[in-house]
């Protein structure tokens, strides 16, 4: 997330799969694994962003019984220009939530971060910035 004009803007990417129905759809800035934050197209999220909220999901059974996953929203306060990254775009929070609203547009870590961004403790993170 930034702030530009005053306003929340979240930043979401394009990510192309033979999985979905759709062929693409919009997913989260950054995907990471094994407890490594990797660089975004060559700049370094994490050494200019701080959590707002985060929380730790795990799987629900299957292969993937015993993994789990850990979702940030991190306030980025040093941010590239926009045109460096296009394959994606930023997007307001109302903006959002529209579009993970239509089936096949978003991911599934792109909708569980969509309703962290509008959960209680997203607002009291915000209201502390």
């Amino acid at each position: 997330m930034r702030i530009f004009n005053d306003r929340a803007q979240f930043f979401v990417r394009v990510y192309n799969e033979l999985s979905f129905a759709t062929r693409r759809e919009f997913g989260p800035s950054l995907y990471c694994g094994f407890n490594v934050l990797a660089e975004f197209y060559g700049w370094d999220a994490a050494a200019s962003s701080t959590d707002l909220v985060l929380i730790k999901q795990s799987d629900e059974g299957g292969r993937f019984m015993h993994s789990s996953a850990s979702y940030h929203i991190k306030l980025v306060l040093d941010v590239p220009p926009c045109s460096q990254y296009p394959c994606g775009m930023s997007i307001g929070l109302s903006q959002l939530e529209q579009l993970v609203a239509r089936a096949g547009k978003t991911t599934n870590e792109l909708g569980t971060l969509v309703s962290l961004a509008l959960s209680w403790a997203f607002d009291t993170a915000c209201f502390r910035l």
